[in-house]
């Protein structure tokens, strides 16, 4: 068990996971922000899925017409790019995420937790 913890530890050491572990409260509050319904991935996605829609309507329309061979095609030309449209945005998601949590650590939970002390160290000299 002893030889098996190192091993087990290692993803949780590496100054990533650290780094994450730092902001993670502020990780925490930019995934509940608003701001990321008015990110441009989320109107970015908006029209992906509207795109898609008007795919399967005209996919619906191929596949009365007798056109299998074309609407299979379109289908899987708009799935291919539905899909990545949705890789490409979680992606970016991602960053501005980490870049919204770095920036609220740096310049607002670093100096919540200074002024934090501060007032401990005044109320409990009293």
């Amino acid at each position: 068990d002893g030889e098996r913890q190192p091993l087990l530890q290692r993803p949780f050491t590496t100054g990533f996971a650290q780094y994450l572990g730092r902001i993670s409260y502020s990780l925490y509050l930019s995934a509940i922000l608003p701001f990321r319904k008015n990110c441009i991935c989320w109107r970015y996605l908006f029209r992906s899925n509207e795109a898609w829609g008007k795919a399967q309507e005209t996919v619906a329309g191929l596949v009365e017409l007798g056109s299998l061979d074309e609407a299979a095609a379109t289908l899987a030309v708009a799935r291919r790019a539905w899909a990545w449209n949705y890789i490409w945005a979680f992606c970016f998601n991602t960053l501005v995420v980490l870049w919204v949590s770095d920036l609220f650590y740096r310049f607002v939970d670093v100096n919540s937790v200074r002024l934090a002390r501060r007032v401990w160290a005044w109320v409990s000299k009293g």
